[in-house]
């Protein structure tokens, strides 16, 4: 554990949603839950549980579809915390909004306080520690987590305007140019206390057809409640291929085997992620890829900046990442 920080001393419960149908993450949701999908042969899920149980969360709340359900409370079964924290599951029935989905925790909330984030959002064990603490100090009605992003995703996101105070003055989802507030995002990671549920379970259902949290926070900010915004340096977004596909390459310093993947030693493999149970066959070149558990490439196979995966007839199916995102995000490889 980093020596800037150390255990939460209040007690705090932490929410991950992780039950949205992975629509934006297709053709490989398709073959492994959103959830599930690895991050240096690591289930993305599994990491943020492990962000949450290092600072001493007090119990996890999984809120998964009922198709995921047995799948991740096997895994965490087989791999429990490091610290045991206790997660509990609870289960979104219908695709209702993100609201609907943080609803589903209520019952299993023991603490005053609780930190929930989206199942497809990244933060480091610091910053989520320093976004709770930052709530702890002021107590608003609700903390969120911001990030300053470019001009061009901006328009994708939420623009937030604070003041000097770190208080939330307007939020305009997706805004148009002449909309923008700031440059600052709302990311999907909130602090609140347990009223919070009341207003969730009030709020009118969006025109589509969700209950939604900004929705939530839209009440709040028409009634001056309080709302405060912290920027933080590490939010990362995984909602699409391109975005797994990346998150893997910078976290992945090197490449990483699975001890289960059966490799030929004539193929050269560069910085590459290999999964589970996976077999790469003869003379291969492999660079900058991430391959997907149970994943055969056959012999005198070449391939640059992909993810490739077997799908459910074992063929090998590969999903290019273009030289445009490459460029987007200035990734060095």
């Amino acid at each position: 554990m980093s020596a800037k920080f150390g255990f939460l001393k209040t007690p705090v419960d932490g929410v991950i949603l992780a039950a949205g149908g992975g629509t934006r993450m297709r053709p490989l949701s398709y073959e492994i839950s959103k959830p599930m999908l690895p991050i240096c042969n690591k289930p993305l899920l599994a990491l943020l549980a492990e962000r949450m149980d290092e600072i001493g969360m007090k119990s996890i709340i999984i809120i998964d579809s009922p198709s995921n359900f047995n799948f991740i409370k096997n895994y965490f079964k087989i791999h429990p915390l490091t610290r045991n924290t206790p997660i509990t599951y609870a289960i979104q029935k219908e695709a209702l909004g993100t609201a609907h989905a943080l609803l589903q925790a209520k019952d299993y909330i023991k603490c005053e306080f609780i930190f929930a984030m989206a199942g497809d959002n990244y933060f480091s064990s610091e910053t989520i520690f320093n976004l709770i603490n930052h709530h702890l100090q002021d107590v608003p009605e609700v903390t969120i987590a911001l990030k300053k992003v470019t001009s061009k995703e901006i328009i994708t996101l939420s623009s937030v305007l604070i003041n000097k105070r770190r208080l939330i003055q307007k939020i305009v989802e997706k805004p148009s140019k002449d909309e923008i507030l700031s440059l600052l995002a709302a990311t999907s990671a909130y602090t609140f206390d347990s009223s919070f549920f009341n207003i969730l379970s009030e709020i009118p259902i969006s025109i589509r057809g969700e209950y939604e949290i900004p929705t939530a926070f839209e009440v709040i900010l028409k009634k001056n409640g309080s709302i405060k915004g912290i920027e933080t340096p590490d939010w990362d977004h995984i909602s699409t291929p391109d975005d797994l596909w990346r998150f893997n390459m910078i976290m992945c310093e090197s490449s990483d085997f699975d001890t289960t993947a059966i490799i030929s030693p004539s193929s050269t493999i560069v910085h590459s992620i290999i999964g589970y149970k996976s077999l790469i066959g003869n003379n291969c070149k492999i660079d900058n890829c991430l391959i997907l558990p149970k994943t055969v490439i056959k012999d005198k196979q070449k391939f640059r900046n992909s993810i490739l995966y077997s799908n459910s007839n074992n063929d090998l199916e590969i999903y290019q990442i273009s030289e445009d995102y490459i460029k987007k995000y200035q990734i060095t490889i």
